[in-house]
């Protein structure tokens, strides 16, 4: 098997495991949201809306899931709950 084809493969294997994780992550937010039927008034960042939510410490869906990253803010009716400092890590000469 050529080079170019395995990296053929790996960019179809890779773009398959992005959509996936792209599936997962509407799974939890946009589709969880219609099966308690929030409705658009109650769901989604937007002026007028209820403002309720968890912030990641994470880039995106894929670093969220790859991480298991965790809950840096929680926000409910817009005032924010609980907060979450990130663990310091000290190196010390031996």
């Amino acid at each position: 098997m050529d080079d170019t084809l395995i990296l053929q493969r790996i960019r179809i294997a890779s773009a398959g495991k992005s959509r996936l994780i792209s599936l997962c992550c509407n799974m939890v937010t946009v589709n969880g949201a219609k099966t308690l039927n929030l409705g658009d008034d109650n769901y989604g960042i937007d002026a007028g809306k209820p403002a309720n939510l968890i912030v990641l410490d994470a880039e995106d869906c894929y670093d969220a899931i790859r991480k298991r990253a965790a809950v840096r803010y929680v926000i409910s009716r817009g005032k924010l709950l609980a907060a979450t400092v990130p663990a310091k890590m000290s190196f010390y000469s031996v």
